[in-house]
């Protein structure tokens, strides 16, 4: 196999600690400050007129200057990918036993993931007459 790039093998462990210095808060040196809070907005045209263009919003771009000040106790905590791998089983699980209750719930109390199958007797068929083979 050829590495495209002498950091290629490396790419995937770059990538998860990215990950979670992002989830942590942490900010990314070398990031655009384009899309930081406050720094660009859209722009609507409310008004009535029939014209084709109305309907696209305008990106309004903010230099740092004029942007408001970033309040930093309104910031999200940060929170490790494990953690929130954690609370999507978690709530799935919930879920799963939700629908395990409403199955049970529905079906008198015998739930499972099996359909439920038709009993049928097998019954013999009884010759009531004497046997040919009977000696």
């Amino acid at each position: 196999v050829e590495t495209l790039h002498p950091h290629h093998s490396t790419f995937r462990q770059r990538l998860d600690r990215m990950g979670k210095a992002i989830s942590m808060g942490q900010r990314i040196r070398g990031a655009s400050t384009v899309f930081l809070p406050g720094r660009m907005c859209y722009e609507f045209e409310i008004g009535i007129n029939q014209d084709a263009r109305s309907d696209i919003p305008r990106i309004v771009y903010i230099s740092k200057e004029d942007a408001p000040a970033l309040d930093n106790s309104k910031r999200v905590a940060g929170s490790l990918p494990e953690t929130v791998a954690r609370v999507r089983a978690a709530f799935q699980r919930a879920a799963e036993e939700r629908k395990q209750r409403k199955r049970e719930k529905t079906l008198g109390g015998e739930a499972s993931y099996t359909v439920a199958q038709k009993v049928v007797n097998k019954h013999k068929a009884r010759d009531l007459e004497t046997d040919i083979y009977e000696g």
